[in-house]
């Protein structure tokens, strides 16, 4: 096991350790005691010089004592604050959680709109299907560009929202929806 470094501590820290190491004096101290015999001068003196010990011990301890609950009250208050703070961002992050989730509900219906459009203009037609062609193009243009019209208000609510990632794919179907004419004109 790694000694402990006082310096690496919160303050709360190292007032557990002084107030350890008094508790621990204190115990030496009852041990100590313990085993004197009394009865004799040597003992009777080692006696007072316990008891002395142990009143300069006791008022460092009661010191100590209460320092610790100083920065255990400090301790619990900033952990309070911490977590009022914490909930508080929790609810920030599962309201933009929820919120980023619908709009990417919203650009995946989108898409999946487009696709169908798109789906339905495939294949190459033959000369006698111009017409029909052209007549399906028209009935389908007015959802293609309410599509197109939806997938740039889904970008810009992204994009004042700050989801960036979402906002980039909203973009990408806007170009994929576009006609290539439109995206890359030919020099």
């Amino acid at each position: 096991m790694a000694a402990i470094r006082p310096e690496d501590l919160t303050p709360f820290g190292r007032l557990a350790l002084k107030l350890d190491a008094e508790f621990r004096d204190l115990g030496r101290a009852a041990a100590d005691m313990d085993r004197l015999d009394v009865e004799t001068d040597g003992g009777l003196d080692e006696g007072l010089k316990i008891l002395s010990r142990v009143a300069a011990s006791g008022e460092g301890l009661a010191a100590a004592m209460q320092q610790f609950g100083a920065a255990l009250q400090e301790a619990r208050d900033q952990a309070e604050a911490s977590t009022r703070l914490i909930a508080g961002r929790a609810t920030l992050i599962q309201k933009r959680s929820e919120r980023q989730a619908e709009l990417q509900e919203r650009l995946t219906a989108v898409k999946d709109e487009l696709q169908s459009v798109g789906a339905n203009l495939a294949g190459k037609p033959a000369e006698s299907d111009k017409a029909r062609i052209a007549a399906e193009l028209e009935r389908l243009l007015e959802p293609m560009t309410k599509s197109i019209e939806a997938a740039q208000a889904i970008k810009t609510e992204c994009a004042a929202g700050k989801f960036r990632r979402l906002e980039r794919q909203a973009d990408s179907v806007i170009d994929s929806s576009r006609p290539r004419a439109a995206r890359s004109p030919r020099l």
